[in-house]
């Protein structure tokens, strides 16, 4: 028998408490997935503005002055690619203009390479700072979640131990009262309880001897 049970009342607040619990880990499951959906979400169309400008860089690293108009339509396609990819407009305008120098002046292969190589480091750092971002969003989650986990765990605990205070209260209670009454049954002493009805409720192994009545 709880301590509960024994005074008559049931808890109180315990499935609050558990739908608070769900609700809380699935709030907090919920915004770690959204903050790194929303990283990587970014980081996605970096690696591809990344991939394209590489492939130009490839191009422009092994190109010649006679491939000057083959390159500067390349460079076209990738300019164009870039702007599908969402890469902003400072960034396509780089391959744009390596594109028209280029068909300008054959000569101008080596300001491209620079001008496109740097734009690729560019996107190397951007990709880099997302993926902090991630790192820094995922363990911020992880740890408010270790901390929160915390919280409820030691008070989860605390209440285990009152409740098991409680038990061991209740129990010692019990068998104080049971020893008590064993000591008054076998008490030599003539002890006999009368209901309002004249009836015997209570009588000492002593008296039910004597008076030849039940215990």
């Amino acid at each position: 028998m709880t301590p509960h049970e024994a005074a008559g009342t049931k808890p109180k607040g315990s499935p609050w408490r558990i739908l608070v619990t769900v609700l809380g880990t699935l709030a907090v499951i919920g915004v770690e997935f959204v903050l790194l959906y929303g990283v990587y979400s970014r980081a996605t169309p970096v690696a591809e503005q990344r991939a394209a400008v590489a492939e130009v860089v490839g191009q422009l690293s092994v190109a010649v002055p006679a491939d000057a108009a083959a390159l500067a339509d390349s460079l076209d396609r990738a300019a164009a690619q870039l702007a599908d990819l969402g890469a902003p407009d400072d960034q396509v305008a780089v391959v744009a203009d390596a594109a028209a120098a280029v068909q300008d002046s054959p000569g101008a292969l080596a300001e491209a390479r620079t001008a496109v190589t740097d734009l690729d480091a560019e996107l190397a750092d951007h990709a880099a700072s997302l993926d902090v971002q991630a790192i820094v969003a995922y363990v911020s989650m992880l740890v408010i979640a270790s901390v929160g986990w915390m919280v409820w765990f030691r008070r989860l605990v605390g209440r285990h131990r009152r409740l098991q205070a409680e038990v061991t209260e209740q129990a010692a209670l019990v068998a104080s009262e049971g020893r008590l009454a064993s000591l008054v049954r076998r008490s030599a002493d003539v002890i006999v309880v009368l209901g309002t009805d004249g009836r015997v409720g209570y009588a000492t192994d002593s008296a039910a001897g004597l008076f030849d009545v039940p215990v």
